[in-house]
C-alpha cells in the first residue's frame, strides 16, 4: 500500500562507510563459507551459518539502501516459480497449512542464499577462497572416507561400512554410498 512505503520511506536511510562495508563483506562470507565448509558433515550447522548469512545480507541491504543483485534472464522464471508455489499452498487442506508455509519460506531462503552468493563471488578472490573451502572439505570427505574403510566406521558421525547383506562401500560422513558419489561428483 501506498501508506506503508509511504511510511518505510520517511525514515533516513543510512550511509553505508567503507570500513563497516569490507566488515560486513567479510563476516557473510565467513558464514556462506563456513556453510559450505559443513556442507556434508552437519546439516544443522549449515543451515545455522547459511541462515546467519543471509541475515547479514538482509540487513545490510535494507537500512543502507543498497540495491538487490539482478538476474534478468532468470527473474521471469522464479516469479513464475514462486507463484506456483503461493498457489499450491492455497490447495493445502487446512491442517497442513503451516507445513507448506514452511515449505514457500524455505523456498525463499534458497532463492535468497541464491542471490546473496551471486553477488558475493563476483569478486575472483572470492570464488578462489570458495573454491579451496570447497576442495578442503571434499579432501577431509574423503580421507575420513579412506579412514572408514580401514577402521569400519568413519571419524565424524561413526557410520559404519559394514551393512549387513551388502558390499562393504564407502560411505564417509554420509549415510548412503550414493550420497558421497553425487558429493565427489558435483566436486568434480
Amino acid at each position: 500500500c501506498q501508506g506503508c512505503n509511504l511510511f518505510c520511506m520517511s525514515f533516513p536511510r543510512l550511509a553505508l562507510g567503507l570500513k563497516l562495508s569490507g566488515i560486513s563483506w567479510r563476516s557473510i562470507e565467513l558464514f556462506f563459507l563456513l556453510g559450505v565448509f559443513f556442507l556434508p558433515f552437519s546439516k544443522s550447522a549449515v543451515e545455522i551459518c547459511m541462515t546467519v548469512a543471509l541475515l547479514l545480507w538482509l540487513l545490510r541491504k535494507m537500512p543502507w539502501n543498497e540495491p538487490f543483485p539482478n538476474a534478468p534472464p532468470c527473474n521471469i522464471a522464479y516469479g513464475v516459480f514462486l507463484t506456483a508455489a503461493l498457489v499450491s499452498i492455497i490447495q493445502i487442506p487446512t491442517g497442513e497449512r503451516v507445513q507448506g508455509v514452511e515449505g514457500m519460506l524455505k523456498w525463499l531462503q534458497y532463492l535468497g542464499i541464491f542471490f546473496m552468493g551471486m553477488e558475493l563471488f563476483r569478486e575472483p578472490k572470492r570464488r578462489e577462497r570458495l573454491l579451496t573451502v570447497f576442495l578442503a572439505s571434499m579432501t577431509l570427505v574423503g580421507l575420513n572416507g579412506l579412514n572408514q574403510m580401514i577402521r569400519g566406521e568413519d571419524l565424524i558421525i561413526h557410520y559404519s561400512a559394514d551393512k549387513a547383506g551388502r558390499l562393504i562401500r564407502m560411505t564417509s560422513s554420509f549415510l548412503e554410498p550414493n550420497g558421497l558419489a553425487a558429493f565427489m561428483l558435483f566436486a568434480v
